[in-house]
């Protein structure tokens, strides 16, 4: 895999831990730069609305598009418990995290679960949630979670930098 991060094929993303026990510390993560050598190895070029792997699909195009908009000052990570609790991507600003979860199809109108979960451990945070169409966000809770069509992804790193 180092070779491919090398040769700019994919990237590894390092997860995210705060010295937490529960934390999958030397996980990692790869996204492929270019999706059409992922459709080639599962020889599948059809749209993604119809696809069972469209949530990663999706989780791809939101990397490609934060990725040239990090700053200096900013690092991806993403975050994943041994209890299977997931955040696709913890931007860090000035070490300051801010999760961002993908959804294909999300219609529930509470948080993903990975997504609640990390506002639990990091109460400092202000989450995203991303899904090809915007849903309206959900009532007052501890945490608003704010849930924006991918059109927007380029706009959080402009309002959090």
């Amino acid at each position: 895999m180092s070779i491919l991060d090398q040769t700019y094929v994919n990237m590894l993303i390092p997860s995210y831990h705060s010295n937490l026990a529960n934390e999958l510390k030397k996980s990692r993560k790869t996204y492929l730069y270019d999706l059409g050598i992922r459709n080639i190895i599962l020889k599948d070029f059809s749209a993604p609305e119809g696809r069972e792997d469209r949530g990663a699909i999706y989780e791809s195009y939101v990397f490609l598009t934060l990725l040239p908009l990090l700053a200096p000052n900013m690092e991806m990570r993403f975050w994943r418990t041994k209890k299977q609790e997931e955040v696709d991507f913890v931007i860090l600003v000035n070490r300051r995290p801010y999760p961002i979860e993908v959804k294909a199809g999300w219609k529930a109108h509470a948080p993903p679960p990975g997504l609640s979960a990390f506002t639990r451990k990091y109460p400092d945070t202000r989450p995203h949630s991303r899904s090809p169409r915007r849903r309206a966000s959900p009532g007052r809770q501890a945490h608003t979670h704010h849930f924006l069509s991918f059109d927007e992804v380029a706009e959080v790193l402009k309002h959090i930098r």
